[in-house]
């Protein structure tokens, strides 16, 4: 049985998934009178264009279509398709089919897909931004180790999202509200931008270790005993002048160092964990100087604002009136829209 299975659904090739989406509206177009069902094809048509390709490049994408479940939710997204001329309605909605295949495996996420996909045509564009803005603000963290890279990589992602002017008052917040996307928090605001990214990038914004200290000639000499390179794995602190700091975004992140593959190109190698267990404690010997850190913030907060972008969405993210909940209807609804301007992000999350 689980055979037979699986060979049906590898037998789905794009021709017979266009063939199901077609059946799947034949059922949704029952509700159009003739003249409706002249524009809803055309709309249908530009919407099958864009989900068949990104099916294709899914695991299992195609074979989805054989799903009941999925199958229900296409036909969803067909009817909302249908009810827009909007191109990147069709994205959207393509994004949410293909988060459905990827993460939609805990009812909690099916829910909230199903949702989103169901309001699609109905969110505002300013509204869909400022969600997509404050989703991004509160979740997407940088890789890159070296804090330059890190904010220009979060730079770069701001400028895709912020694609028109940035929505202000608390309208498009009750708009969200009224859908379902946010739940507001009453008598509460957000913390500050650069602190909330501070605490949530602590091995950026950190003390270190001075260089030349006990602290730091410990480190180094664990290292060697472990026969570990200091590569890439200790760096001099771009914020706290004469300090170093272990070279990681979160202080929680896995420890690693650089190693060269071949001429010139070097590849980020994580400790073994016998390893890390040796050396994470000097990290958390970091000195707990108030001031020092205090220092270490602002020069964090300076280069925030150096980068245009995120200074952009920096004083849009301060200035909001009210502190808001995204609930898993908004979180579909703005990573959906996230990955439709910003190629590269990492898919949705159960």
């Amino acid at each position: 049985m689980q055979l037979q299975v699986q060979n049906l659904n590898l037998g789905i090739d794009e021709k017979r998934a266009r063939e199901i989406c077609r059946e799947q509206f034949e059922v949704a177009k029952r509700d159009y009178t003739e003249e409706a069902v002249q524009i809803a094809n055309g709309r249908i048509s530009e919407f099958e264009d864009r989900l068949i390709p990104r099916l294709q490049c899914l695991e299992n994408g195609l074979s989805s279509l054989a799903s009941p479940e999925f199958q229900l939710l296409l036909g969803r997204a067909q009817r909302v398709a249908a009810a827009t001329d909007q191109q990147k309605d069709y994205d959207v909605l393509t994004e949410l089919l293909a988060a459905r295949i990827e993460h939609g495996h805990r009812r909690e996420t099916r829910a909230g897909i199903k949702r989103a996909v169901e309001i699609v045509d109905e969110v505002s564009d300013e509204a869909l931004q400022g969600l997509t803005l404050l989703h991004a603000l509160h979740t997407f963290r940088p890789v890159a180790k070296f804090i330059g890279i890190g904010l220009d990589a979060l730079n770069n992602l701001y400028q895709d999202i912020i694609y028109s002017d940035l929505p202000q008052g608390e309208r498009w917040i009750d708009h969200l509200d009224v859908l379902g996307a946010v739940r507001i928090v009453p008598f509460s605001k957000f913390s500050p931008l650069d602190q909330l990214l501070g605490r949530e990038m602590n091995g950026y914004v950190c003390t270190g270790m001075e260089s030349g200290s006990q602290d730091h000639q410990a480190t180094l000499q664990a290292l060697a005993a472990l026969n570990i390179s200091q590569n890439g794995l200790i760096v001099q602190h771009e914020l706290n002048p004469g300090y170093y700091r272990f070279n990681v975004v979160h202080q929680s992140d896995p420890i690693s160092f650089m190693i060269q593959v071949m001429p010139g190109v070097f590849v980020h190698q994580d400790l073994t964990a016998e390893q890390d267990k040796l050396i994470r404690p000097f990290m958390a010997r970091y000195p707990k100087d108030t001031v020092m850190l205090q220092q270490v913030q602002a020069r964090f907060r300076e280069q925030m604002q150096q980068r245009p972008h995120i200074k952009q969405a920096m004083d849009w993210h301060d200035r909001l009136p009210v502190s808001l909940q995204i609930t898993a209807v908004g979180r579909a609804l703005a990573h959906a829209n996230a990955q439709r301007l910003h190629t590269g992000l990492p898919a949705l999350k159960d």
